[in-house]
């Protein structure tokens, strides 16, 4: 059978639709798409109602068939509209992101451009000023790599050679301004025309400055200045920033650094380094650096703790001086023979001036601290051997009372044998002394043998005086001591 056009088609599915109108959704779409068969003998089979049985068969499984199409397709249909109606939401939704995407597009076109943020810092601004010419080149140096970093980090401020060249001119001051006043005036007369400035690039201003700040030759001035640099009773870590930072100057090696550190270090330091069984490599100036600060530091902490030994205080009196002070001159304090004669005859009491005492609140009879002479335990046991012999000694003044002046120095105060009066030509054959206070000399060596053996000595003179006891007054003498 031969293929009909679309138009018999839709007119079949016409034929066929107008059978099953009890069957609107079935057809509906016969009537939309339309069939490519002859539909004559299904349609009268569809509205056969005779009584052949077969027949009645026939239509009766069709009609079933078309009911259960029909209600699919009444189903399908119903997700259709409802797919449809979802779509047509969706588009809505989708028609107004696309009107706010194209009025954000529109907003952001005519908001003007930020400026990029800077991330760097100047340095501080150059003048050129200094009169030393080395210390004014190593400003100048460092102010322009600071100035070219500023460009490197920041390359979305500094995005043409004209804002480089603006940004140069900013940060000159002073003597740097003037000298430069060509450049600077060149800009001002036409700032919008770059190609009239007389340095249109920054390197080009750049170089014209080291030409005028950048004249000598840093590595010659710093290898003189490392020649000349010696550690001597410097700190170590103090010496050590100099030393590197000249080196970098002139451009050591590290085994250069190496070899002369070890002429340049302390005494103490090069005798380590002398005596180091397990030395760095020659090329290691970290590990020889790391050495020598180690040492020094132990070298400090040895000073220090020596000083701390030296300074020590022995609290008691009778405790020997520190060992690295001769001995030999110091008094021992001899064993206790039961005679108190014996005992003021043996001790001597320590070579300390009234100033002393008084500074550092020691007693001035015993010169040792924590009491005044007054309660001086020691003052008291010598008075008590005196009154059993039947001498008394006179009051004495306060430790804090002024003394009345004595007689020079190396003179001796005493009185000799009890009743001889001041200056008497006693035991001791000297006559009155002719000063102020009528004094015999300092007695010779027999003499002074008779007054120790009775052990009236008053205090002490420029040699020890062997006596532990008080100054013996005698009743003339009250007040007076």
């Amino acid at each position: 059978m031969d293929t009909p056009d679309s138009e018999r088609n839709l007119d079949w599915g016409a034929a066929m639709a107008d059978t099953l109108a009890n069957f609107p959704a079935v057809a509906h779409e016969l009537r939309t798409r339309g069939i490519d068969a002859d539909p004559t003998e299904l349609s009268a089979a569809l509205k056969f109602t005779g009584a052949n049985e077969n027949a009645g068969r026939l239509h009766s499984a069709l009609v079933a068939m078309f009911t259960t199409l029909n209600r699919a397709a009444v189903e399908l249909f119903s997700d259709a509209q409802t797919a449809q109606s979802q779509f047509n939401h969706q588009q809505s939704q989708l028609d107004e992101v696309r009107d706010l995407n194209t009025r954000l597009l529109s907003a952001l076109a005519q908001k003007p451009k930020e400026t990029a943020r800077r991330l760097s810092h100047d340095p501080e601004k150059f003048d050129g000023s200094q009169k030393n010419i080395a210390e004014r080149q190593e400003t100048y140096i460092s102010w322009k790599t600071q100035i070219l970093l500023n460009f490197t980090q920041d390359k979305g401020v500094f995005d043409s050679e004209d804002k480089k060249v603006l940004h140069i001119c900013g940060l000159l001051s002073g003597e740097a301004n003037t000298n430069n006043s060509d450049m600077l005036e060149s800009i001002t007369k036409n700032p919008n025309n770059p190609s009239s400035w007389q340095y249109q690039t920054s390197t080009d201003f750049l170089a014209a400055l080291d030409k005028q700040y950048a004249t000598l030759d840093l590595a010659h001035a710093a290898g003189i200045s490392f020649d000349k640099l010696h550690q001597a009773n410097r700190p170590f870590q103090n010496f050590l920033a100099e030393f590197s930072t000249l080196a970098k100057k002139c451009r050591k090696t590290d085994e250069q650094k190496v070899e002369n550190l070890k002429k340049k270090v302390s005494e103490e330091i090069a005798t380590k380094i002398a005596n180091d069984p397990n030395p760095p490599a020659r090329d290691d100036f970290t590990a020889w650096a790391t050495k020598c600060q180690t040492w020094y530091n132990n070298q400090v902490e040895y000073e220090h703790n020596q000083k701390l030994r030296t300074k020590a205080r022995p609290q008691d009196g009778n405790q020997q001086p520190p060992s690295h002070q001769p001995p030999s001159h110091q008094p021992q304090k001899p064993q206790d023979l039961g005679d108190p004669m014996q005992l003021d005859v043996a001790r001597f009491r320590p070579q300390i001036d009234r100033n002393t005492c008084m500074a550092q609140g020691l007693c001035f009879y015993c010169k040792e601290p924590g009491h005044s002479r007054d309660a001086c335990g020691k003052k008291k046991a010598a008075d008590a051997r005196r009154a059993a012999y039947g001498i008394t000694p006179a009051a004495t003044p306060q430790d804090n009372q002024p003394r009345i002046p004595g007689p020079p120095q190396n003179y001796y105060r005493g009185n000799g044998y009890r009743g001889r009066g001041r200056g008497g030509v006693g035991n001791f054959g000297h006559a009155p002394y002719p000063g102020p206070y009528n004094q015999a000399p300092y007695p010779g060596p027999y003499n002074r043998l008779q007054m120790i053996h009775h052990g009236f000595v008053e205090e002490e003179v420029d040699s020890p005086a062997p006596s532990d006891s008080v100054s013996q007054v005698f009743p003339e003498d009250q007040g007076k001591a």
